[in-house]
């Protein structure tokens, strides 16, 4: 696995829903707790999704259908996390969406330490 790509396609999922967000934020506000709340869901079932591969493997999914999954999940996760960040505006409740963030890149940032401290000590128990 390519440790940047998660990163990539998170960058490419805010980058849209900035920009998607945006543009609906300048128009009319009603069923904005409802939006907040499904992006706020979407969010927290995306960001579960990388930690759990283990398990889709377990029932049966094949490694390029997680794989698929999984990189999937962090452009969903960053899409609604932004939409949910910018409908959070006025509030300081939105920077417990920090919390997802470190849940949703727990793998590829364990794997970046992994490889480094392979790197420094080699590979050896």
């Amino acid at each position: 696995m390519i440790f940047f790509f998660p990163f990539l396609l998170a960058a490419a999922g805010a980058i849209a829903g900035n920009f998607t967000f945006s543009a609906l934020l300048h128009t009319d506000r009603k069923g904005g707790s409802l939006v907040l709340l499904l992006l706020i869901i979407l969010a927290l079932i995306a960001a579960v999704v990388p930690n759990v591969e283990q398990q889709f493997y377990n029932i049966g999914m094949s490694f390029t259908n997680i794989q698929m999954l999984v990189q999937g999940s962090y452009f969903i996760f960053a899409f609604s996390t932004v939409g949910a960040w910018k409908i959070l505006v006025p509030s300081p409740r939105r920077w417990f969406l920090i919390i997802l963030i470190l849940i949703s890149f727990a793998q590829p940032l364990l794997w970046c330490i992994v490889v480094i401290g392979w790197a420094i000590n080699g590979f050896a128990p």
